[in-house]
């Protein structure tokens, strides 16, 4: 399940990565510039907000604007990935039109297509590069499949491909004419050529038959390799049979074949055939199998070429398959251990790290082995100077999680391959941060007159200082002070709300004044010289303002917020009560503050709650409060009231008129009947 969802995630989490680490650093260059200029200065974020959310996670937006690109070229770009009842969908677009000047190696590719699908565990696609008229190669074609434990990847291509080229341009090859005894000795000198060479350790190779007829040479050599050898420890037989015509000497075909075997499983078997016509290459096929000695896995190459002679030597046609079955991994680490030995980097040249980023690529696997894919395709194309991607996905399983471990796996190889990185704030704070986005959002457009760009990433945790109730975020202001901003930009920071709680904003002393600001949001000009670290004093409170109660067997939802910070509420009920009147039906609740403060208290009540007809009246500390003032939309009643704190109890009663009548009549009657009462008790005594 890992292997045919690589590229997929890799870059999803990559993009993540990029989005992450861009909008929180503000990093100088922030678009796809397609033709930057060393000497422009930048002005990279317009606006940007953060919000944050009851639960600690933020929100980033940013809004960017003025990076111009190259006259005639333009670039669009969209990312969509959503989370909803745990599952990933998500949508990509991409439009890239290039500048005549700017095309590079696509001046010579009239057209370019690539697509893929995921069906029944299964990764497959085609892709097709089509080369301008008047060059050597016509078209490349592509095809793969990638399964769990099977890769297969086909190339052909049509060409004229000179093979030989000298000062003049294209030559004709020469016919191979020589005589079967000589064949036979050039073989014999190349052995003793190759077991006499400094340059070669670990193999030895031994004629063991020499064959040769008017028409015909048989050779077999024995190979006998020790563990220093590229491949390690085999002994086996290489065969080389070839014919001749007889009247011309030309050679006619050569064909090589092979058996080694090493320790354990291991084994490499080749059969390498070569066709001429008039003693020139005509057509040649190859096949090789190679195992590793735990038997872990299979690499087979098969594929025929064609040539010809005409007017110059040339590769005509190619057709060449490789197949990778059982661990894809050990195969690849292998095998490039392998092409370490064939070809070493220099004296001065750093390896490069293959098998750092294959392992990397292996724990990636192993990481989103849990993530299923419901759904995957894509579609690269490019005509007419424009470059087009289109893919879309759906996916199910625990996705936060492997993008929680993805990050740390990213994150280590990064401070493996420098280890200096881990001091680097953008390093620190992605690893404090939790990736786990409930949406991420990417959208921009670029040409001459500038570019729009849009970046948001909703819910992610990061580095918190504080409680559930109070808290900030000292490291994420600091990150965010890393950066140059040329102009003028505005942050703008908002507490966010869920179902049941909001967000406000607690501002101290010290801190930069906003320019605007209320208890739900601030917004800050940022310039040059403007210091967001002295931001990380902020502060977020947290508090319940929507209390979820139970009336009859409805459980329904009530608003209670004030306009000050420090008030908090508690005790929310739904209440019968007694009064003089009878019984009646409301909302109770407390509401506490600091001494002396004054406040509006904002009360709101779905009207499915309330009986047809109500009248509300508004209590505190059980004497009707005059300056309370109700509105009602077509589904709420919105009640606003003063309250002087410390602590009171409002009490909203909702009795309907009919209730308050019928409570009277009843009453007025219980009232007689106890009169009645008394005075016939007091007849019977005066009797």
């Amino acid at each position: 399940m890992r292997k045919y969802i690589s590229a997929l995630f890799v870059a999803l989490f990559l993009i993540s990565m990029f989005s992450t680490a861009y909008t929180a650093t503000v990093t100088t260059q922030t678009s796809v510039n397609l033709k930057p200029n060393e000497e422009e200065e930048r002005q990279q974020v317009d606006n940007m907000t953060l919000i944050v959310y009851p639960d600690q996670s933020i929100e980033l937006r940013m809004l960017h604007e003025e990076t111009p690109g190259p006259v005639n070229g333009s670039a669009d770009l969209s990312f969509e990935f959503v989370k909803e009842n745990e599952t990933y969908s998500g949508t990509s677009d991409m439009l890239i039109e290039i500048p005549e000047e700017e095309l590079g190696i696509f001046k010579n590719i009239s057209s370019l297509s690539f697509n893929g699908s995921y069906v029944n565990g299964q990764l497959s696609g085609i892709g097709t590069i089509s080369f301008v008229t008047g060059l050597p190669i016509a078209t490349i074609l592509v095809k793969y499949n990638i399964s769990e434990n099977r890769q297969e990847y086909n190339i052909e291509m049509e060409s004229l491909l000179p093979l030989i080229i000298s000062d003049t341009g294209p030559q004709k090859m020469p016919p191979f004419q020589i005589p079967p005894n000589d064949f036979a000795n050039n073989i014999t000198y190349m052995v003793d050529q190759f077991n006499s060479n400094p340059m070669i350790e670990g193999c030895t190779l031994q004629i063991i038959e020499n064959t040769v007829t008017s028409n015909s040479v048989f050779v077999a050599i024995n190979v006998t390799t020790e563990e220093n050898f590229t491949l390690g420890k085999f002994t086996g037989t290489t065969n080389v049979s070839a014919f001749f015509d007889s009247s011309n000497n030309y050679l006619k075909n050569v064909t090589i074949t092979g058996l080694w075997e090493g320790e354990g499983n291991a084994k490499l078997q080749f059969e390498v055939f070569a066709q001429f016509t008039n003693g020139v290459p005509s057509r040649a096929t190859v096949d090789i199998l190679l195992t590793d000695s735990a038997d872990k896995w299979s690499f087979t190459t098969n594929g025929e070429a064609t040539f010809e002679n005409d007017q110059f030597f040339a590769l005509t046609s190619l057709d060449l398959t490789f197949i990778f079955e059982g661990n894809v991994t050990e195969a690849l680490n292998d095998l490039n251990n392998i092409l370490n030995k064939v070809i070493p980097p220099g004296e001065e040249e750093e390896a490069p790290p293959i098998n750092e980023i294959i392992e990397l690529q292996n724990d990636l696997f192993e990481v989103f082995s849990a993530v299923n894919v419901e759904k995957l395709s894509f579609e690269l194309s490019y005509a007419n100077k424009q470059i087009s991607f289109e893919s879309n996905f759906e996916l199910s399983g625990n996705l936060d999680d492997a993008l929680a471990e993805a990050k740390d796996t990213w994150l280590d190889f990064v401070a493996k391959m420098d280890p200096n990185v881990t001091k680097e704030l953008w390093y620190q704070f992605l690893d404090k941060t939790n990736l786990k986005p409930e949406y991420i959002q990417l959208e921009m457009h670029q040409s001459s007159a500038g570019l729009n760009g849009t970046i948001i990433l909703k819910k992610i945790d990061t580095e918190v200082v504080g409680n559930a109730t109070v808290f900030r975020y000292p490291l994420l202001f600091e990150v965010l002070n890393e950066s140059e901003y040329a102009g003028v930009a505005t942050l703008k920071i908002v507490g966010g709300a869920n179902k049941t709680h909001q967000v406000f904003l607690v501002i101290p002393e010290g801190v930069p004044e906003p320019m605007e600001q209320t208890d739900r949001y601030a917004i800050w000009n940022i310039t040059g010289d403007f210091n967001t670290t002295s931001l990380d004093e902020v502060k977020f409170l947290c508090i319940q303002v929507v209390y979820p109660i139970v009336v009859g067997e409805q459980e329904v939802e009530i608003e209670v917020a004030a306009n000050v910070t420090g008030v908090t509420i508690t005790n929310v009920s739904y209440e019968s009560g007694f009064t003089t009147l009878g019984t009646t039906k409301g909302l109770k609740f407390v509401v506490s503050g600091p001494s002396g403060t004054i406040a509006t208290v904002n009360i709101t009540i779905p009207k499915d709650v309330v009986p047809s007809g109500a009248q509300l009246t508004v209590y505190i500390n059980g004497e009707p409060a005059p300056d309370a003032k109700i509105f009602e939309t077509e589904t709420e009643y919105i009640i606003m009231v003063t309250v002087h704190f410390s602590e009171v109890i409002i009490y909203v009663d909702f009795t309907t008129p009919v209730e308050r009548y019928l409570f009277a009549i009843i009453g007025g009657v219980v009232v007689l009947l106890l009169i009645i009462v008394a005075a016939s008790t007091l007849l019977r005594k005066k009797k």
